[in-house]
């Protein structure tokens, strides 16, 4: 085995932020727009609103002078019941001689109801609204009351063309066989993406977006399998990677069903209903390309699919066992996303897991120390720590060894804090601004966590390209002298991030 390359000369003893900085900006050409950016960040606020008794007349009169090409209706109180659109207008009004513009009100050719998005949804969330009902204009909706709106015009000023149509071919696909299809084509998007610089986090980002509508989309066809809607209300939710929006190319499945409270005498028949669906869900997954969870974190697991006040239950139960499950399957639900079905379930869950956990400092501290258990892959003069045998030898892993501890670690900060956040990102600007960490290590952890992604994405893609199994090994023998010293520095930033959190949880460290 060749003897690795030493450092470049370019690589100071200690971590330098400066040279980091430069080497991202070298591997990150590109910026692009944000698909997983709130819809707040790109709305056009305020939207013209009209009442729904105000005459068409007035309504394209106001729409002529803002030159806006739509009107959103709302009732006494504000909120949206409905759009005028300029084709409204053409279609309903001018194409027929009979109707008067100046005694026809809006409510009698507005299109209801209104399809609406939160600010706080993804720019792909309003995407794929947009692909899914044919429509051009999506109000932004909060708190019952219009804030502004997005228009596919928009959105095409701002987007490239390989996301939207595969986001088109997800809302078409009526089978498991053809969903994937979509998937398949992964690999190359995320190449194609990386060789035009664009941010490895950002492809990140817009894959996992992908990950979470190809979810959605099986478990609608597993709802229509079904032949029937569901007996109660429920909430899907993902976890897990897909949940913290870092889903890279060969995740697999990990989601749970919250169902709303129903009498015990009902229980046979719905969850009966939950457990097919559920079993339909993950049969499609597999059938996409997603293989079945190792750990059994899957709906159809009755561990992972409860009524409300049950999942509350078992939530005390974890916390009272803190065993090594137990204490795994509460960071599983800290990293959980609603996907489809009553937001109100899933949050309220959050809610009271956040507040429940501050109260078990044995549990958050368990979680820490599995953290601290993990070594990072670097030895004596900053050397790469490697297999010594076995199919991988010569290889690292680059979850394991690297990003497992930057996620973990900003996990069990924010769990100590009471932070909500999901994402390892949002995760670690959070500490920040509430002086958990300092500028400075953020910045590192930040620098890491980017730096770690590109390789791991680069090392899949790579994996794809010579017809492999997608993993995370790759062998740093493989990678440029630049490429061997930014991995070092990534590796040198997430130990400086471990001694950090040894630090705030009272560890000596020597």
């Amino acid at each position: 085995m060749p003897q690795e390359a030493p450092a470049s000369k370019e690589m100071p003893d200690d971590l330098s932020l400066e040279f980091v900085k430069k080497r991202l900006e070298a591997i990150s050409r590109l910026n692009v727009f944000p698909y997983h950016a709130p819809v707040r960040e790109i709305m056009v606020s305020p939207a013209y609103a009209c009442r729904a008794d105000c005459s068409v007349r007035e309504v394209a009169k106001e729409m002529a002078k803002r030159r806006i090409s739509s009107a959103v209706v709302v009732d006494e109180q504000g909120h949206v019941i409905g759009i005028i659109t300029e084709r409204d207008i053409l279609t309903k009004v001018v194409s027929r001689e009979t109707v008067d513009p100046a005694k026809t009100p809006a409510a009698a050719i507005m299109s209801a109801p209104a399809i609406t998005i939160s600010p706080k949804d993804k720019v792909y969330r309003a995407l794929s609204l947009l692909a899914r009902y044919g429509i051009k204009h999506l109000p932004v909706v909060e708190g019952g009351e219009l804030v502004g709106i997005i228009t596919m015009r928009h959105l095409m000023r701002l987007a490239h063309q390989e996301p939207l149509l595969i986001i088109g071919k997800i809302e078409l696909a009526k089978t498991a066989e053809e969903l994937a299809e979509v998937k398949a084509e992964l690999p190359a998007m995320v190449a194609n993406r990386l060789s035009a610089g664009i941010s490895a986090v950002d492809t990140m980002a817009m894959l996992s977006l992908i990950h979470q509508d190809i979810h959605r989309r099986a478990f609608e066809l597993a709802l229509e399998k079904m032949g029937e809607e569901p007996p109660v209300p429920y909430c899907l939710f993902v976890t897990g990677s897909h949940g913290r929006g870092e889903a890279l190319l060969a995740p697999d499945q990990d989601h749970g069903l919250i169902i709303a409270d129903y009498p015990d005498a009902h229980y046979d028949k719905i969850d009966g209903y939950f457990r097919e669906l559920a079993t339909k869900f993950g049969e499609i997954l597999v059938k996409v390309g997603y293989p079945r969870c190792p750990g059994y974190i899957m709906s159809e697991n009755p561990l992972w699919r409860k009524r409300y006040q049950e999942w509350l239950k078992q939530f005390l139960i974890w916390l009272e066992l803190s065993t090594y499950h137990t204490v795994r399957y509460l960071t599983l639900v800290f990293d959980a996303h609603p996907l489809v079905g009553e937001l109100p379930l899933f949050y309220g869950l959050k809610r009271f897991f956040l507040s429940k956990i501050q109260e078990y400092h044995n549990v958050i501290r368990q979680m820490f120390e599995e953290e601290a258990g993990h070594k990072v892959p670097l030895g004596m003069f900053n050397k790469f720590i490697v297999e010594k045998e076995g199919p991988h030898k010569g290889e690292l892993h680059l979850k394991r060894s690297g990003l497992i501890f930057v996620v973990e670690a900003a996990r069990v900060l924010c769990l100590k804090e009471g932070i909500g956040e999901v994402s390892t990102l949002d995760r670690i600007r959070a500490l920040r601004e509430k002086h958990v960490i300092s500028a400075q290590d953020a910045e590192y952890a930040e620098h890491a966590f980017h730096i770690l992604v590109h390789y791991a994405l680069q090392t899949q893609v790579q994996h794809w390209q010579r017809g492999e199994p997608i993993s995370y090994w790759l062998n740093p023998q493989e990678l440029s002298a630049h490429d061997r010293d930014m991995l070092r520095y990534a590796f040198q930033a997430v130990k400086r991030l471990k001694d950090l959190v040894e630090s705030a949880f009272g560890y000596l460290i020597l």
